[in-house]
């Protein structure tokens, strides 16, 4: 990856999974770097795959250029593979679906209260409650 002066190459972050193939893919998250006053950037690279991908997610601090990074990995490790397992044959990739905030908090709420009652719901067939 060509990396501008101003960007860090240092891996913060990095899960490898296998693909249905059995082949190794590697996300990583670079480390945040400031690009000016209330502008963070961080580069993320997911390695293995036919296309490699390369990208940066942009923030207004480092926190949200890194929860911003992890959704452009999600994004795209779904978008090139139907299924892909951790090394010990876990499935899925391990990185929380993000609710965007810039909608608004009521928005964000609602979306919120979704998942937790489908999560509920879940536990509860486990369990056989339901």
């Amino acid at each position: 990856m060509a990396v501008p002066d101003n960007v860090s190459v240092r891996v913060v972050a990095a899960r490898t999974f296998r693909d249905q193939s059995g082949r190794h893919v590697t996300a990583e998250l670079l480390e945040p770097t400031m690009l000016g006053p209330e502008r963070w950037e961080c580069a993320f690279r997911i390695t293995g795959l036919p296309n490699e991908v390369e990208g940066r997610a942009q923030g207004f601090d480092a926190l949200q250029a890194l929860i911003i990074g992890l959704q452009g990995l999600r994004f795209h490790l779904e978008r090139s593979a139907p299924e892909f397992y951790w090394l010990d044959g876990y499935p899925g990739y391990g990185i929380p679906l993000y609710i965007p905030m810039d909608y608004g908090l009521e928005v964000e709420q609602q979306l919120r209260q979704l998942i937790n009652d489908e999560i509920t719901k879940f536990v509860e067939r486990k369990r056989g409650g339901a």
